[in-house]
């Protein structure tokens, strides 16, 4: 069953707001992925599996607990190269859950290693547009992969653009197709 657009979009949100949350604590998941996503009756998101957001100190111990597997098509660069999470790791997995959100359940990078995921990343190479998928939204996700961790956006800017993002949708049933901002 496919989803409205406009209530994908409210499923973003509704994840954006969590994150949001978290991050007000000082808190990073180090695990988000949309299978870590739980969507209630109402149709409200809500972020679960932190089984690896209580270590946030030690970065050494979440690859300990993993036992090697980890999710590396959902990491950062800096968590790639240098086993080392920030606040903005989390952002970055952030826009690839949009990714996943939008394709209805494609997981990224599903076909290659982690050494070539991070041959990718470190090149700048980053996930593809969808097919119907807009400019704005695009650039949204983008925003989440730039190389540098103090150039992502952080989760409150995140809400503040997927509001916009829903609220100026010309077109109350494609909220994703949104016109791409001058």
């Amino acid at each position: 069953m496919e989803a409205p657009n406009k209530e994908l979009i409210s499923f973003v949100l509704n994840i954006a707001n969590g994150m949001e949350y978290l991050s007000s604590l000082k808190i990073m998941h180090r695990y988000l992925t949309a299978g870590h996503v739980l969507i209630s009756d109402d149709m409200k998101c809500k972020i679960s599996n932190f089984g690896y957001a209580s270590d946030v100190i030690d970065d050494a111990r979440f690859f300990e607990k993993t036992k090697g597997n980890f999710p590396y098509q959902w990491m950062s660069v800096e968590t790639l190269l240098n086993r080392r999470f920030t606040p903005k790791s989390d952002v970055w997995s952030f826009g690839i859950v949009i990714w996943e959100i939008i394709t209805q359940g494609s997981m990224p990078y599903h076909d290659l290693t982690e050494e070539n995921v991070k041959v990718m990343v470190t090149n700048g190479k980053v996930l593809s547009k969808p097919t119907h998928c807009r400019a704005a939204t695009y650039q949204l996700m983008k925003s989440c992969w730039n190389r540098h961790p103090r150039d992502r956006p952080t989760f409150t800017k995140l809400v503040k653009s997927i509001r916009s993002l829903f609220n100026d949708s010309k077109e109350p049933d494609n909220s994703f197709n949104v016109n791409e901002s001058p």
